[in-house]
Order: C-alpha cells, then sequence, then structure tokens
C-alpha cells in the first residue's frame, strides 16, 4: 500500500509506524530537456526526470540561461503540507488502519476533482474530501460515525508542513522573490491549512480554484496565478510534488520545478519537469543558480 501511494499520488507518505516524513540530507538538483544537469548523492537515490541518467557538470549548471524568474507559484496538498499526516487521527479511530486509510483517501480525492471536472460539476474541496472519506468507509467496511466523519475531515484542515518548508520558504522570502500557493482548495481550506501550518507570512497571494469552478490541471486554474501574479507564465516558476499538476503546468507555459521527495516516476503524459529537486531544501539553490529579477 505504501508503493501504491508513492507511485499513484505522487507525494510523500507517512512511515507506517511514526507517520514521519524522510526528508533528503543533501541537495540533488536536476535540469531535464536540453538543459545541463547537476545531481549530488542523497540517502536514497541520484534524482534524474523521466529515467535520465545525469550527467553532472557543475560548469554548465552556474552558466545555465532561462528566461527570467519573476515570482514563484507553489502547490499546497502534497508540496508544502504533507497530506498523510492524516493519517495518525485515521489510526485513533482505526488502529493499525491508518495509513491504509489515508492512501486510499487521497487517492479517491484526485480521482473525484478530476472527473467532477470533466463532468462540469464542481463542488468545494471540502465536499469532496468528505465524499473521498465516505467512499473509503465503504470500501474498507469501517463503522464511519458522523463524529469521526467530522474529526477526520477537520484534519485535513490542520495538515503538516514537511520540515524543510518553512526554511526554504523564509530563504527565498528574505531574496526579495514574490510567492503563491495555487491550489484545489477553497478558500476556506487554503487559509486554515496555511494559517495552522504558520507559513501565512512567507505569501503574497493564496490562489483558490472557487472562481472558475473548476480543479487541475485544467488550464483555467493555471491561469488564475498568471493573473494574480501578473507576470507572464514562462517567467513564473511553478512548483509541485504531484507529477500530473507539474505536466499542467509545464503544459501551460511555466517554468516547472518537480519536488521528488520519494524517488517516485514522472506521469507519462507528454510533458516533463525543467527542474527536478528532491526538496524544497534544494529551491534556494535552484533559484540562486537561475536569473531571478529580485
Amino acid at each position: 500500500m505504501i508503493e501504491l501511494a508513492r507511485s499513484m499520488l505522487g507525494e510523500g507518505v507517512a512511515s507506517p509506524a511514526n507517520y514521519d516524513v524522510t526528508t533528503p540530507s543533501c541537495t540533488g538538483i536536476s535540469f531535464s530537456g536540453s538543459f545541463p544537469t547537476l545531481t549530488s548523492r542523497t540517502r536514497r537515490h541520484r534524482f534524474a526526470p523521466l529515467g535520465r541518467h545525469p550527467q553532472s557538470s557543475s560548469s554548465n549548471w552556474k552558466s545555465i540561461v532561462m528566461k527570467t524568474i519573476n515570482a514563484v507559484v507553489f502547490d499546497l496538498y502534497g508540496t508544502l503540507c504533507n497530506v498523510h499526516s492524516v493519517a495518525r487521527k485515521c489510526d485513533e479511530h482505526y488502529p493499525g488502519r491508518g495509513l491504509e486509510m489515508s492512501t486510499l483517501w487521497r487517492q479517491k480525492q484526485l480521482e473525484y476533482t478530476w472527473l467532477r471536472s470533466l463532468m462540469n460539476q464542481y463542488v468545494a474541496f471540502e465536499r469532496v474530501t468528505e465524499d473521498a472519506l465516505n467512499y473509503v468507509g465503504a470500501y474498507l467496511k469501517l463503522d464511519l460515525q458522523n463524529d469521526a466523519r467530522a474529526e477526520l475531515c477537520e484534519e485535513y484542515l490542520r495538515l503538516q508542513p514537511y520540515p524543510e518548508v518553512d526554511q526554504a520558504l523564509g530563504t527565498l522570502r528574505a531574496r526579495g522573490v514574490p510567492l503563491a500557493i495555487l491550489s484545489n482548495g477553497s478558500a476556506f481550506s487554503i487559509d486554515a491549512v496555511v494559517e495552522h501550518s504558520r507559513l501565512a507570512r512567507h505569501f503574497d497571494h493564496l490562489i483558490s480554484v472557487e472562481s472558475v469552478q473548476v480543479f487541475k490541471p485544467h488550464d483555467l486554474v493555471y491561469t488564475l496565478a498568471e493573473q494574480t501574479m501578473k507576470f507572464a507564465r514562462d517567467e513564473t516558476l511553478f512548483v509541485s510534488s504531484n507529477s500530473w499538476d507539474a505536466c499542467g503546468a509545464r503544459k501551460f507555459g511555466y517554468q516547472v520545478c518537480w519536488v521528488n521527495r520519494f524517488g517516485n516516476t514522472f506521469d507519462q503524459l507528454g510533458q516533463e519537469p525543467h527542474y527536478t529537486v528532491s526538496g524544497l531544501q534544494d529551491l534556494p539553490e535552484l533559484m540562486s543558480a537561475l536569473k531571478v529579477r529580485l
């Protein structure tokens, strides 16, 4: 089930023992397409998008010329915050089933956003999250009472940020880089998660899909960030740990950085990220390597 979560969801999965997240200890950055690659060993592996074997070249890396980056836009769920931090609360209600519940819950949550977009039947992210939980209860044959349902859905408003996130955002903020979140969440959900994780001070904008009534990876969603930040899409870096989201952003025209904390395989959708990092601790170094207008 852990491998299912890693391969299907493109984001971190909590350890069955304590639901903690393993964060790579060393830098791992790679540039895909026609760009040179710089990598260094992490605890797990060297990073190379789409299965390519990287050829390291620090001199070439320092001479990369890209269009100026004026702003950075982040995904929220799975990128800044660990969606599987809810596994602990699930385990309190259903001992021994926490990770299993969390994995299936996230899978169905994503599927329902995609299906509702195709069906042109938008509902708020809170509704999608509750519907997905109801499916989990039925599929796993759990006695999901109203109080447990409410408490578990409330836990989605208290997701834990990954350990490196606050420092990385603080570093970028100190350099004067405009930062935003673009999320499938409602404005209420985004505000709640960001306030609880104490990340609000880092961001200029918190952007919800509510105004366009459709979910990622629809172009209308990515348009919101371009319009809000008031920078051209090819001058904006979009950062996500969800490879399907990275594909949507790349197709739209953003410069894209995929956060691959757990050695996942990138989705085969005809797109690939410009850059891959092993965690947000690598992002300040990446930004230093690129042309950034401060």
